[in-house]
């Protein structure tokens, strides 16, 4: 269990008492049949189908577990999308993308990063930021912590996912103020129209990546 943060409310939890990589996995095992839990006082998570102890579902409501429903694999697969047009290299790019068309898109994706050893572990960087931002951001939607502690949480996984695109990205993206955008929307176009990513960024860090690949799901 981490130190409490400085962003600190009374009765919710912080970020840094939550297992977040746990629930990321939880949040996007959207096909699975296995049921996740999370506990609102612990910040723990759990699957039901993981106790040695015997509990069932109903013995597990009663001490307060609620069900956490994981999201659709469109999240998960924008990941993919994005990384894949931030790649500097021509072929990795192009085959990563032809690689996403179609069915079987996630296991295709896997396999075709396999052949490129010096994109994995960015890929896997940029995965882990931006599902646990997922998680972070459900931690918050469902009212388990306060705004400010969530930013601040937010900001290192931000800054962790940017840093992956720029290690295999080979080329600077094209970067607006979130606030800004709207004034710049011809060159983020005209960005887009060339196939090239553009980043939006919020008091400093990125918030998004827009992309001009269409999801085949």
């Amino acid at each position: 269990m981490g130190a409490m943060s400085d962003h600190t409310t009374p009765g919710l939890l912080t970020v840094a008492m939550t297992d977040v990589q746990m629930l990321a996995e939880a949040l996007d095992d959207g096909g699975s049949d296995m049921t996740w839990w999370f506990h609102p006082v612990s910040g723990d998570v759990r699957e039901s189908g993981d106790w040695s102890d015997g509990f069932d579902d109903d013995e597990l409501m009663d001490q307060g577990w609620v069900v956490v429903h994981g999201n659709s694999a469109r999240g998960a697969f924008d990941d993919m999308a994005a990384f894949a047009q931030a790649v500097g290299d021509i072929r990795a790019r192009d085959l990563l993308r032809v690689s996403l068309e179609g069915k079987g898109a996630f296991r295709r994706f896997r396999d075709t990063l396999r052949t490129f050893p010096d994109l994995q572990d960015p890929w896997h960087s940029w995965s882990n930021a931006r599902s646990e931002s997922r998680a972070i951001r459900w931690l918050l939607d469902e009212g388990h912590v306060a705004d400010a502690d969530a930013d601040a949480a937010l900001v290192g996984r931000r800054r962790s996912a940017q840093a992956a695109l720029d290690e295999v990205g080979g080329r600077a993206l094209a970067s607006y103020d979130i606030e800004s955008a709207p004034a710049h929307w011809a060159e983020i176009v005209a960005s887009l129209d060339r196939g090239e990513p553009v980043s939006l960024t919020r008091d400093g860090d990125v918030f998004a990546l827009i992309t001009n690949y269409e999801s085949p799901m």
